[in-house]
């Protein structure tokens, strides 16, 4: 599938599970486009920091835990999607409350990788101890946010220049001191590798 394909892909995946009516919030379109061998790893170092293998592993053990902890369905609120070849970048905000009456409101950047239109892996980078600590972490919160989103315009800012120096004549690159091998190496490099 084209980077234009994964990325509707996503955004009618958070259309769906993103109702505001927890009713018909719809998750099938997700579950669907899960691969049975998935991967979903938990960046940072919480309880549940770890990599959780296998479709069933993520929606019993992963997203069972969540949705153990909240009053109603799990909401999350995608604010921007970023797509470049196999890769979908998601900019995320939970919209939740827990059983306790705690809102549960995680700030996340979700790194997607699909393979034939099925969603094959998912670096989840996410606040999530911030429920526990709302008020020694929320400074934290926006510095890990800003970092995160400073790494995604660094990737989309090399994947543009590596589209322009793809694009560019043997003459021309002949005029900044490289050659196609050298260019055809470096934009064949996926978006986050330096």
């Amino acid at each position: 599938m084209s980077a234009a394909a994964n990325k509707q892909l996503m955004q009618e995946i958070f259309a769906a599970a993103g109702n505001p009516d927890p009713a018909v919030r719809d998750r099938s379109l997700f579950v669907a486009s899960l691969a049975d061998d998935a991967r979903w790893v938990v960046t940072g170092q919480y309880s549940w920091s770890r990599t959780f293998t296998g479709k069933q592993s993520i929606l019993n053990d992963l997203h069972g835990h969540v949705r153990s902890l909240l009053v109603e369905r799990a909401r999350t609120i995608a604010h921007r999607f970023i797509a470049d070849g196999d890769h979908v970048v998601v900019e995320a905000k939970g919209n939740n409350v827990t059983r306790e009456g705690v809102r549960y409101d995680n700030d996340y950047c979700l790194l997607f990788r699909l393979e034939n239109g099925k969603i094959k892996e998912v670096r989840e980078y996410c606040d999530s101890h911030r429920r526990r600590q709302p008020r020694t972490l929320r400074g934290s919160t926006l510095a890990v946010a800003g970092g995160i989103l400073a790494r995604v315009r660094i990737w989309r800012s090399r994947s543009r220049v590596r589209r322009q120096l793809a694009a560019m004549n043997e003459r021309e690159l002949q005029d900044i001191g490289t050659c196609s091998s050298e260019i055809a190496c470096e934009a064949g490099k996926p978006f986050w590798r330096a």
